[in-house]
Formats: C-alpha cells, structure tokens, sequence
C-alpha cells in the first residue's frame, strides 16, 4: 500500500510535468530559453520514480510524444544536419530490433527492466527525418506497447493469485481456530486434532505468496501456538509420561532387531549410532522395566557390530589375495609387446582392464599405489599407439571410470560436470546459429562465416562424443 501511494504521487509529478512541456511547446518562442526549460523538465522526468504499473505506458507515451513535438516545432531543430538525422534514424532502427527481440523473453522482471531502458534509449536520441518518422515510430511503440501490456497482464494476474492465496490462508487459519476451541479429555482426541492440525500446517505451505504475507502468517502461527500450547498442558504432569517413554523404547528394540542381521556394514551402523542416541534422548523409564529393556535393545546392537567385525576380517583377506591378482596384472601389462596391429593392440590392453575391473577391492592403504602402477603400464603403451584425440578421451574417460567407479558420488559428479559442458556446446551452437543471420553475403564465400560453421560443426561432434561418455558411465554403473 505504500508503495502504490508512492507511485500514484509519481502519477501526479509526471502529469504536471506533461502539462508544463505541452505549455512550453506551444507557448515559448526564445529558443535558447525554451531548449533550456525543456532539458530542466526532462531532468525532473528522470528523477521522478515509478508510476501504477496500469498508467505506465499513457504517461510515458504522452511524455515522449511531447518530446518529439518540441524537437520538431523549435526553428533551431531544423539546422541540425541531414547526417545527424542519420545517424539518429539508424539508432531508432537498432531500437526497433531490440525491442522485437525481447519477444524471446520470457522472465518479467527482466522484460519490464528492458522495455523501459529501450524507451529511455528512444528518448534520448533525438529527431530523424519526417518521412520516415511515423514507420520507425509505430515500428517501435507497436512492440514496445505489446511487451508492457503483456508486463501488465503478469503482475495482475500475480495480485490475482495473491488475493485468492489470502483467502485459502485465512480459511486455513479459521479451521485451526475451530480445532484449538474444541473440548477434548482424551488423549486420542488430542492425537486426532494434532493430525489435523499439522495436515493444515503442510496444507499451508502449498498455498504461496499472499497479500499481508506477514500479518496472515502471525494470525496462523497464534492460532497454531494456542493449540499446541493447549495440548502441552495438557500432558504437563501426567503419570503417562513413562509409559509413552516405554513405548518408545520398545519401538527403538524393534528398530534394532530388523537392522540387527543387515550386511550393509556402514549404512546400517549409522543408523543403529543414531538408535543410541535416540534412547539417552527418551530418558529413564519405569526402573522395572528399565535394565531390561536395555538389555534387549543393546543384545541387538551387539548382534550386528559383532557380525561386522567378523566380515572385516574376512574382507581383509580378499582384499589381500585380490593384490596378487592386481599386481600380476600389472607384470603382464609390462611384459605385453605390442604388434603392427593398432586394433589389436587396443582390444589386447582393453582386455587387461576389463580383467582387472572384474577383481574386487584391495587394503586401503595399497589402493592408491597399485592403481597408479596400473595407469603407468598402460598408458606406456597407448602413447605408442599413436591414437587420435577421440580415443585419447575415450580411453581417458575410461581410466576415470576405473577410478571412480565405486563411489556413486564421484560418479553423479561426472556426469554432472559432462551434462553441464554439453550445455554450454549447446548453447553456443545456439549464438554461433544467430550470429549466421547477421551475414548479408550468404553465398558460402565469406570467411567469418565459413569460420562460424566450422565452430558449429566442431560442437556438434564434442556433444556427441560427451554424450558417448555418459553412455559409458550408465554402462559401467549397472
């Protein structure tokens, strides 16, 4: 509201000052004086602010209007030279071409902010030839009048949403009055109504944005705070408060003895911390029923790491005899001399990686040493193969996989980082393509051009070779 009372003053600001410029033109015959009134009221013009959003486009049109009026009513405008009028209808052209072009653009606010420093630019630039004026002129308000309309339209279909946003939040807000007013002596009652009253609270968050966000929101939030306030005293003193700790306990027994013959050794483990956390969070029970329940609970718990520990030692194991494989791998990689045939070459070394893919892990500490012996053997021999630079990111691409593999992390990451350079590819393709229309020789003979098309075409093929990557990703991640 003060806002929109700020912009009506600017209304009424700007409206003297389309009276004081339409008294200027046809009253004032001293050039030098006039030329200086007008630039004063221009000033002022640009310090007003904004005006209602349904008045910008009369006010605005008016004032321009005006301003074309007075450059061609005073004498002196006409000495202005036929080059300056040029110049002046060539940048009223470009005008034109960036005001249809916001016809692409789709975000409002961004729209709104263009169309208004277009007209600024249009104002700013001066008189062109009579003849051409009223073409270039209807040119450029008929699009610049069709962006403010559509400008319009938004906003006051937002304050539409908004209103209707305000109802749906003050109904919301009535049926938690209702529910927090109601008798209940039960504690099933106080259950039912609290399911309610949170299905409310979600119900809410789906309404969005509404007028007087913030005062609907305070009504809400008291309206739901005397509730819960209500139950809380409720329960305050209840001899039941053990009962329902009991209860929980229970249910953190029965959490604990499903997770209890779970393999997933690191998942599982967090989860059952965090069951332990959760029991010293409930506190003491009944003292009949309390060392027996931990018991139980802690009898499960013991149960899985125990399990764990024994899975440990026998991974360890593997991982040991999985070395041995790993490093005859890489003697054999080293013994390999390759033939004349590339092809062949390429399938022998492929198949060294896809045996050692097919090993498990090895000890931690020994990961990282194996796997760069492994890398330096092979690339060894792909230098000597010469390849072109698709297969040196092919195979580069491959060695990543052989890397990452195992963590789907690093590999959501990947393919991440690939999806995001096809679409800058993408969009570069997209400005290399309107840039093409900006040639006037189209003939295929001018090199700017021909240079374009290459960039084109040299996009397309890296989109596809990074396409081919992420297929090599979901291959090796089934």
């Amino acid at each position: 509201q003060e806002e929109l009372k700020i912009q009506r003053g600017n209304l009424q600001a700007k409206e003297a000052l389309i009276e004081e410029l339409r008294t200027l033109i046809q009253d004032e015959e001293n050039i030098g004086r006039a030329f200086n009134q007008f630039n004063e009221i221009r000033e002022r013009w640009n310090e007003v602010g904004d005006v209602p959003r349904d008045q910008y486009s009369r006010t605005q049109t008016e004032f321009s209007r005006l301003q074309e009026t007075f450059y061609y009513n005073i004498s002196i405008y006409k000495e202005l030279a036929d080059h300056d009028k040029k110049v002046n209808l060539k940048k009223k052209k470009e005008l034109v071409a960036q005001v249809r072009a916001l016809e692409k653009e789709n975000n409002i606010q961004e729209l709104d902010r263009a169309v208004k420093g277009l007209i600024k630019k249009w104002d700013d630039i001066g008189a062109t030839f009579q003849h051409e004026w009223e073409v270039v002129k209807e040119e450029f308000w008929g699009e610049a009048r069709k962006h403010i309309a559509k400008v319009n339209d938004h906003y006051e279909h937002q304050r539409a949403q908004m209103a209707e946003n305000l109802e749906k939040k003050k109904a919301l807000i009535k049926q938690v009055e209702d529910i927090a007013e109601k008798d209940r002596s039960k504690r099933k009652e106080w259950n039912n109504s609290t399911d309610k009253v949170l299905a409310i609270q979600e119900a809410w968050k789906k309404v969005g944005f509404s007028k007087e966000n913030e005062s609907v929101w305070k009504e809400f939030r008291e309206a739901c705070d005397r509730f819960f306030d209500a139950k809380k005293e409720f329960y305050k003193g209840q001899s039941e408060v053990y009962e329902a700790r009991k209860g929980k306990k229970l249910e953190l027994i029965k959490k604990a003895e499903e997770l209890s013959a779970s393999t997933d050794w690191k998942d599982t483990a967090d989860q059952l911390i965090n069951l332990q956390k959760d029991w010293k969070e409930i506190g003491p029970t009944f003292q009949k029923d309390e060392n027996k329940l931990w018991k139980q609970f802690r009898s499960h718990c013991d149960s899985f790491f125990n399990a764990r520990n024994r899975s440990f030692k026998e991974r360890e194991k593997e991982e040991k005899e999985n070395l041995k494989v790993k490093e005859d791998i890489i003697e054999r990689i080293k013994a390999f001399t390759p033939s004349d045939a590339k092809a062949q070459n390429l399938e022998t070394l492929k198949g060294f990686s896809q045996e050692w893919n097919q090993i498990g892990h090895v000890p931690f500490k020994q990961k990282d040493r194996i796997y760069k012996e492994y890398k330096e053997a092979l690339d060894k021999h792909y230098k000597q193969l010469r390849l072109d630079d698709q297969e040196k990111r092919s195979i580069a691409m491959q060695h990543k996989l052989d890397s990452i593999k195992n963590d789907p992390r690093s590999v959501n990451r990947e393919k991440q980082h690939i999806r995001r350079q096809i679409d800058k590819l993408a969009q570069d393709i997209k400005q290399y393509e309107n840039n093409l229309g900006f040639f006037n020789d189209r003939s295929g003979k001018n090199p700017l051009m021909i240079e374009v098309e290459k960039k084109i075409d040299r996009n397309k093929k890296r989109i596809d070779e990074l396409k081919q990557m992420l297929k090599m990703i979901d291959k090796a991640s089934v």
